[in-house]
């Protein structure tokens, strides 16, 4: 049976820890992401869609309030300010921090009932898929948003788990950077 010798035993392990230091201090400077820098920008709707969606003054001045007593939900928006009204009228510039809260009242609410909606006339744009992975519990949270400017209707409507629902309109007045 033939002795290894120690000393050339030992270079493997030598050289795989050599490579792994030279590797750690090049990634070292380049933090690693989860996603590409690109997907930490979420875009509320395209410029197209706000084409479609900007309202006029006077269809501004015309969003009938949606003031109906409701045992589901309440809806509370954090962030950005909303200014109280027969239509409450969320105002912000962009990008914006979103943060809208649903607190239960008779019944724990169901986040899976969640829909968010864009309207202009007859033409609407569901933002509820591209907000759902900003659902934290029972809120949404969204840093930096990026919504283009312009005057907005959006409704917004929740559940409970006994199938009371809240339905709230808001204006969306949006300023430029």
């Amino acid at each position: 049976m033939r002795k290894r010798n120690n000393a050339t035993s030992c270079i493997p392990i030598l050289l795989a820890q050599s490579l792994a230091a030279i590797a750690l201090s090049i990634a070292l400077p380049f933090p690693a992401r989860a996603r590409p820098p690109a997907a930490d920008r979420v875009v509320l709707f395209t410029i197209d869609d706000a084409r479609k969606l900007r309202l006029s003054n006077e269809e501004w001045n015309d969003i009938s309030r949606s003031r109906a007593l409701s045992a589901g939900p309440l809806i509370v928006i954090r962030s950005p300010q909303v200014v109280p009204g027969d239509v409450p009228t969320i105002e912000t510039r962009t990008p914006a921090n979103l943060v809208v809260l649903f607190e239960a009242r008779n019944s724990p609410v169901d986040m899976s009932s969640l829909e968010v909606e864009a309207h202009k006339g007859f033409f609407s744009k569901s933002l509820t898929d591209l907000l759902r992975p900003y659902i934290h519990g029972d809120a949404i949270e969204l840093s930096r948003v990026e919504i283009p400017a312009g005057k907005f209707m959006l409704v917004i409507s929740i559940a409970d788990q006994a199938r009371d629902t809240t339905v709230m309109t808001y204006r969306l007045e949006v300023n430029g950077e």
